[in-house]
């Protein structure tokens, strides 16, 4: 895959590190969007990630990175 972006790779591909720690981000697929999901510390489930084809996605309060994730 190739993908043009200044972010650098460690931020666009999330990874754990080499001693285990971290788990990986729970993705939800709904249609053409990908939204990956880290729970915090009161067991919420927070989008940390929202990945679409549909431009419209990333202007929804609801689908910004730090929101509470509710299932539709």
């Amino acid at each position: 895959m190739v993908l043009h972006s200044v972010m650098p790779p460690e931020v666009v591909w999330w990874e754990p590190n080499p001693a285990g720690e971290g788990t990986p981000p729970e993705v939800v697929a709904e249609g053409p969007r990908r939204i990956r999901l880290r729970r915090d510390a009161a067991g919420r489930r927070l989008i940390e990630r929202l990945d679409s084809t549909e431009p419209s996605d990333y202007l929804d309060p609801r689908l910004q990175p730090g929101a509470i994730w509710q299932e539709p």
